[in-house]
């Protein structure tokens, strides 16, 4: 499972709840973090900016959670187009879609937790996900 989050003090990072077994170099049921910001946003290892996903930088005073209010959807709507392995430690897996579901902002501070749904994705549990797949498609299948 990945865990991916912007701190205001320490920026953007990530990390990975290992259930592998240990014969992968990393002991089964740890948090780990996994190196390489391009690794765990799930991205087929091209550079990521800001312009790329055309999303303008915070602005000056802006909160990372204000910020990410704006922009969440539209960079993670990047990375569902983005076909990446499976199995990040086989470079012979097959490569899909990652990104779906849905979207949520959670917000840590010293006095409280808050979570905010940002978005919904119109993915189906037990399916491969398909960035292209439009609700009213969903509907119709059913």
């Amino acid at each position: 499972m990945l865990i991916a989050g912007i701190s205001e003090t320490a920026g953007p990072m990530h990390r990975v709840f290992q259930t592998r077994p240990a014969e992968y170099g990393m002991a089964p049921n740890t948090l780990i973090d996994p190196g390489h910001m391009h690794w765990g946003f799930g991205t087929n290892g091209e550079p990521i900016t800001l312009d790329a996903m055309r999303v303008p930088p915070p602005r000056k005073g802006e909160t990372m959670q204000g910020w990410f209010s704006r922009y969440g959807v539209q960079i993670f709507e990047h990375f569902r187009h983005i076909r990446v392995a499976v199995d990040p430690f086989d470079e012979n897996s097959d490569r899909q879609h990652l990104i779906g579901g849905i979207l949520d902002m959670t917000v840590v501070s010293r006095r409280s937790v808050s979570i905010t749904r940002l978005h919904r994705w119109p993915d189906k549990v037990g399916e491969k996900i398909d960035p292209v797949r439009q609700p009213s498609k969903m509907f119709e299948a059913a």
